[in-house]
């Protein structure tokens, strides 16, 4: 049997119909029950997260559900490290959703797996009141339910700020985006890369088996530009969930010796390149007819120069890396990188705004690929 869509599981609000009901005669009345729908994969991905925190933070032991945008909710998982973030429609929202609570971690997998099991739908049912010590989950068709311990979140985190989006508040003055050094490593704990793994499969198994992909869900890193800052993980296929891991500083910059045999190539052709540009650069310095222009393009020379240098820090046989430096002999770059060059070109350019640079770039770029093809 076709499982039931999410719509539907939000529209369902006969499931908890005797729980919304008043008591009669002199009883006091009950605290109104008020359901959503939410993605069991969401949780479960969710529960991955929060599994891991230490056990010494209470903060991080349990699953937050608030109300970020109209009709649209949000699952929050922190273990300290690392943060899940799972989006999806909540329709009607359910007034406690405004505030926001957090479900305790203990046995919510096994539970939510159970309800899997015997549900038509990758949706569960999640009902709660306001002020009540735990919550309901269950199945749309009420065959089975778990009481879980659960609190109404009395300041919610800002977690948003641990996105350091670098595009536009990590610019030259020129308005060109900064980027990290050349061949600068970037480190993640083996154990969290396997785990971004297994949120894919999680967020794969409470797909339609229609929209799975061959080779399994593919997952795309989103790089800031800045080593120490977190990188962003999404899921393609299911819109709204990331993973953000912080990135690890290491403590060498040096490649390892036989590491930097095998990359030497690669290595050598960068410092091929940007020696290219410094020499470009240096060359329009003496053709230069203002002392403004003059110092323009050195200090895009001395730029270059410092990269090379950073390079060259970083291997322990410069001689093999570096290359001959000037001179007839010196290495021919590789065509992407002189595809690269656009930003190293005679002195008028140098009077050029970002735009027309830009687009000189990107014409460039596109004549280089086109000659490749060619070719």
């Amino acid at each position: 049997m076709a499982k039931r869509t999410q719509a539907q599981a939000l529209t369902t609000t006969e499931v908890v119909k005797r729980q919304q009901e008043n008591g009669t005669g002199g009883e006091k009345p009950q605290p109104k029950v008020e359901i959503i729908g939410v993605p069991a994969a969401l949780l479960l991905a969710a529960e991955t997260i929060v599994s891991k925190a230490p056990k010494d933070r209470d903060d991080l032991q349990g699953v937050m559900i608030h109300l970020k945008d109209t009709g649209i909710a949000r699952i929050v998982a922190f273990d300290g490290f690392r943060i899940f973030i799972g989006s999806f429609e909540a329709k009607p929202a359910a007034s406690w959703l405004k505030g926001g609570i957090m479900i305790s971690r203990e046995d919510l997998k096994p539970r939510v797996n159970m309800l899997l099991k015997v549900a038509e739908s990758a949706v569960v049912v999640l009902a709660y009141a306001k002020g009540e010590p735990k919550a309901t989950l269950m199945d749309m068709s009420q065959t089975m339910s778990f009481k879980v311990d659960c609190a109404e979140v009395k300041e919610l985190p800002d977690y948003e700020q641990n996105i350091q989006v670098k595009t536009f508040t990590d610019l030259t003055d020129d308005a060109s985006r900064t980027m990290r050094p050349e061949w600068e490593p970037v480190g993640f704990n083996s154990r969290h890369m396997k785990e971004v793994g297994d949120i894919a499969k999680i967020l794969e198994g409470g797909m339609d088996k229609g929209l799975r992909e061959k080779n399994g869900m593919t997952i795309r890193i989103f790089d800031q530009g800045n080593a120490n800052a977190p990188r962003v993980f999404d899921f393609q296929g299911w819109d709204g969930a990331i993973l953000i891991v912080g990135a690890m500083a290491l403590p060498t910059t040096q490649f390892p010796l036989l590491t930097a045999k095998v990359l030497a190539p690669a290595v050598r052709g960068t410092v091929a390149a940007l020696r290219a540009h410094a020499t470009r650069w240096n060359e329009a310095a003496k053709e230069a007819k203002t002392d403004v222009e003059r110092e323009a393009c050195l200090a895009k020379a001395a730029s270059f120069e410092l990269r090379v240098a950073a390079v060259l820090a970083r291997a322990p046989d410069k001689a093999q890396i570096a290359g001959p430096i000037s001179g007839t002999d010196k290495p021919e770059a590789p065509a992407e990188a002189k595809a690269d060059e656009a930003e190293a070109e005679a002195p008028a350019e140098v009077l050029m705004t970002v735009a027309e640079r830009a687009a000189a770039t990107r014409k460039k770029r596109a004549a280089a690929r086109a000659a490749k093809v060619l070719h």
